[in-house]
């Protein structure tokens, strides 16, 4: 099913109140800027971020499970 911007917004606010963007060496935490459904059949989700090195893969994994749990 397809996704409302209101209820991605309310879906990363949860995301990130639950578990924070760990920093990586030397940087700032990164936040998650946007989260947008690209596609339904299989859901597909692109998610921006304000840092160039992006999240680490322990937090890329904990994405992926927040957003298979919904």
């Amino acid at each position: 099913r397809k996704l409302s911007a209101e209820q991605l917004k309310n879906i990363t606010s949860i995301i990130t109140a639950r578990h924070k963007p760990a920093k990586r060496k030397g940087s700032k935490n990164p936040k998650l800027l946007d989260l947008r459904q690209t596609g339904v059949q299989p859901p597909r989700f692109t998610i921006t971020i304000d840092m160039h090195m992006g999240v680490t893969k322990t937090y890329s994994r904990f994405l992926e499970r927040m957003l298979r749990e919904l």
